[in-house]
């Protein structure tokens, strides 16, 4: 028990260390840490009644495919990215990979170099856009696997480098709808990413110019997007703040 405890001890004052050193002013990471309230959440009625309709849902590829983040059906067939790097697409109950944009790695934990694909979208052609967190925004062909990027993660964007490009949404003219889940940390240390305040961005691509313009900043953990039918409107999830913004 002696043993177990000593251990222990050592562990808590490690914790303890290296949580006053994420917040101590003056040190790496710079980024600001406050106070902030989560509002009280809607009642559930009308549409957000609980219902079971997910009860009994059917696991499919069990042990094939490792955290899939996004899923989109284009022409009957489904698309996700992977934990490893990949985008594939299912088909006929095969999977099917399609594009990767890091180096081949030895597991999760390298991810900065294979990368982890995240968000997804299709354009009215047909042509599939991916949000890499850490490669940055691609746009590729899913009939040949061939991409160009469109969002490096050493364009600076009114001052500021991508460091986690999250969900995305494509518009009828092209524009690229995107979220930068932070702007001070890159996916593996989420830890900070939570206990720091909000600076993900709402961003804009225009193909035309090629460039970036920010719709909106300071969102605590900038996640998916979503463009309403008649595009009049995004919503966007910001997952710490446990809210939607319209």
């Amino acid at each position: 028990m002696g043993i177990l405890t000593t251990a222990l001890s050592i562990i808590s004052k490690i914790a303890l260390f290296l949580l006053l050193l994420a917040v101590v002013p003056g040190l790496p990471p710079y980024v600001e840490f406050e106070a902030f309230s989560i509002a009280p959440s809607v009642p559930l009625e009308g549409y957000l009644t609980l219902n079971s309709r997910l009860n009994g849902a059917e696991r499919l590829f069990k042990g094939q495919i490792h955290g899939p983040e996004d899923l989109k059906v284009h022409n009957g067939q489904l698309y996700t990215t992977l934990h490893g790097g990949h985008v594939v697409r299912i088909v006929n109950d095969k999977i099917e990979p399609i594009v990767k944009f890091g180096q081949q790695c030895e597991g999760f934990h390298e991810e900065d170099l294979c990368g982890r694909p995240l968000g997804l979208a299709f354009d009215k052609n047909g042509m599939l856009y991916v949000a890499d967190a850490y490669f940055g925004i691609f746009k590729v062909d899913p009939s040949t696997g061939k991409s160009v990027k469109l969002v490096s993660m050493n364009d600076t964007i009114e001052g500021k480098k991508p460091r986690l490009p999250n969900g995305i949404a494509v518009g009828s003219d092209g524009s690229v709808y995107w979220t930068d889940s932070s702007t001070s940390h890159s996916l593996h240390d989420g830890l900070f990413i939570t206990l720091a305040s909000g600076n993900g961005r709402l961003l804009k691509y225009s193909p035309s110019t090629k460039s970036n313009t920010v719709l909106l900043d300071k969102i605590h953990f900038a996640n998916g997007v979503a463009l309403s039918d008649d595009e009049s409107f995004l919503v966007i999830c910001e997952t710490i703040s446990h809210r939607l913004l319209r």
